[in-house]
């Protein structure tokens, strides 16, 4: 059986990451700071969290995107604090 190549989307890559403990709080408080200013301005009206995508960019960080209240919220995660799941090097 040959393996059947899989097209590559920006969500198949943050699924096939790891991620540094500070890398995941900083994500949670740009979310929760996104949150906070939405709900100030009346714009959040219990919203589910951001669907988040990742790029991975040519100096090696990576890139996570994500939209809450039509506001984007931008990460990028330096080399060292992400690494590809076993079994996805890259």
């Amino acid at each position: 059986m040959s393996a059947v190549p899989r097209e590559e989307t920006d969500m198949d890559i943050l699924d096939r990451v790891l991620l540094s403990q500070r890398a995941v709080d900083a994500w949670i408080a740009a979310c929760d700071q996104a949150a906070t200013a939405c709900h100030a301005a009346g714009l959040l009206g219990g919203e589910p969290p951001p669907d988040e995508v990742a790029e991975v960019q040519v100096d090696g960080t990576l890139l996570i995107l994500g939209r809450i209240a039509g506001m984007e919220l931008r990460l990028t995660v330096p080399v060292g604090e992400w690494a590809w799941a076993p079994g996805d090097v890259q």
